[in-house]
């Protein structure tokens, strides 16, 4: 979207600013997905480890994640709520 912006007439022909942006803002979107798996890698874990001191079989916490998604209760608020990798 910031093509438009970053790309200049002035730079023609080798628009070498406009490259630059384009992989700086690819290298930070990159960053930013990596960052966003480990973090939910990392709230999967500590869920786990939150759940199994209830001691709940594995089906019984799959229901009660079922439950509280058909009662519309967000994933942050939703203890048995896993995010798919």
């Amino acid at each position: 979207m910031a093509g438009a912006q970053v790309f200049r007439t002035k730079d023609a022909p080798r628009y070498v600013s406009g490259t630059i942006a384009c992989s700086v803002c690819f290298a930070l979107e990159a960053v930013c997905i990596l960052l966003w798996r480990f973090w939910y890698m990392w709230e999967n874990r500590r869920r786990d480890r939150l759940v199994a001191e209830s001691g709940l079989s594995k089906e019984e916490q799959e229901a009660r994640g079922r439950e509280l998604g058909e009662r519309d209760v967000t994933d942050l608020k939703n203890p048995y709520f896993r995010y798919s990798m």
